[in-house]
């Protein structure tokens, strides 16, 4: 509380004036004022990062715990002193851009840059700034807030580095299949060729069981080869160039019902395809996408149930989802993701032909595509694979 007293005089007789005024909310506003500060001040102190106050001509006027230990520098070393001592020289003419911004009122947040050590090293930094107001709303200076981060970038280079070599090892890896594949073919074919002429040469002369070894010998040639065929298709999707254009699916699923005429005649197979979209992509490997997936819909049948795929699309807005349905024997939910590796079957040869290939393709091309493939099934009640594909429409509209 505040008195003052005052002395006077009416009508020739003395008096006496007091004035009271509260001062209890002044005290208080003033104590939480303190209260604040004094918190302010312990959050800037105990912060990891580097936060520091400065003149818009660059004189240091505040300088935490942190930025000595991120600098090098002590407060007592570099209050005063100009921001430029901590800028490498071929950042100069950056730093009179940030000031010229902070001239101008502008704030400016995670400003990723170079700034130099006590020691003269160089550490990469992230940089947020933001302007210091006086009462009348004038830039007066700017408070830094700095942060090492050259672990970070350290890391980052590292893992570029990484997928730099892992990137060239997979493409030798291609280059290796691809040769081997092409260069295995001929000798496979003499291979097959000469067992069979063997048979037909000496056929009186052979045996039940001498037939069955030639038989079982011209069979594992031919999966040989159809497994080499498979591994040339894979690399040559990896090996193709990203050169894609508008692809009309209805056209491509017309194409890959055209190639499975007779598997699909065989069971007896009923296809039904509703309008599909227009989609970025390459032509031929959209054929082999759709020939795959609606081949295995018509291997993977159930006894005695005739085949019911549909195909169907949903607009998804920059890209489309294709979905194909089956009724077929359907695949456990453990599974799901196995049956797009490479050479992964679920079942054996006896039950089912096969390399193991031709859905890790599918995966391959909606990959290079840019999409994502997956699978939704319940044994004994059928499949439902589905994958993205860009949109022609949203591609031309960008």
């Amino acid at each position: 509380m505040y008195l003052s007293v005052g002395e006077g005089s009416v009508a020739g007789r003395k008096i006496f004036v007091g004035i009271i005024r509260d001062l209890t909310q002044e005290k208080l506003d003033a104590a939480v004022r303190f209260n604040t500060t004094k918190r302010l001040a312990a959050i800037v102190e105990s912060s990891t990062d580097a936060i520091v106050s400065k003149t818009l001509d660059g004189i240091v006027t505040s300088w935490n715990a942190s930025a000595e230990r991120i600098f090098g520098y002590t407060a007592d070393e570099i209050i005063g002193e100009t921001i430029r001592i901590l800028v490498p020289d071929d950042r100069r003419t950056e730093i009179d851009d940030v000031m010229a911004r902070l001239r101008a009122g502008e704030s400016i947040e995670h400003f990723e840059t170079v700034r130099r050590h006590k020691n003269g090293s160089n550490i990469d930094v992230s940089t947020t700034l933001s302007p210091i107001r006086d009462d009348k709303g004038r830039t007066v200076g700017a408070a830094v807030i700095t942060r090492d981060i050259t672990e970070e970038k350290i890391a980052e280079h590292a893992l570029r580095e990484q997928a730099a070599n892992l990137k060239r090892s997979n493409e030798l890896l291609t280059q290796f299949a691809y040769a081997a594949s092409h260069d295995l073919q001929e000798p496979l074919r003499a291979v097959a060729g000469s067992v069979q002429l063997l048979e037909k040469r000496y056929a009186a002369q052979l045996d039940d069981r001498a037939r069955k070894f030639i038989r079982h010998a011209v069979e594992g040639a031919q999966r040989m080869h159809q497994m080499i065929d498979d591994l040339l298709a894979f690399s040559r999707v990896q090996r193709a160039p990203r050169v894609h254009g508008a692809v009309d699916l209805n056209t491509a699923v017309s194409a890959a019902m055209q190639n499975l005429a007779q598997a699909i005649a065989d069971a007896c197979a009923q296809i039904q395809v509703q309008t599909l979209p227009t989609v970025l992509g390459n032509k031929e490997q959209m054929v082999m996408l759709l020939q795959n997936i609606l081949g295995n819909a018509i291997k993977f049948h159930r006894a005695d149930i005739v085949p019911q795929i549909r195909v169907r699309a949903e607009d998804k807005g920059n890209h489309w989802e294709i979905i194909i349905d089956d009724n077929g024997i359907g695949i456990p939910a453990d599974q799901t993701k196995r049956v797009f590796e490479l050479f992964q079957r679920l079942h054996t040869r006896e039950e089912y032909l096969g390399t193991g290939i031709g859905l890790a393709l599918c995966r391959q091309i909606v990959q290079s595509h840019g999409g994502t493939i997956g699978v939704n099934s319940q044994p004994g009640e059928g499949s439902s694979f589905f994958f993205t594909l860009p949109s022609f429409a949203s591609s031309a509209n960008r």
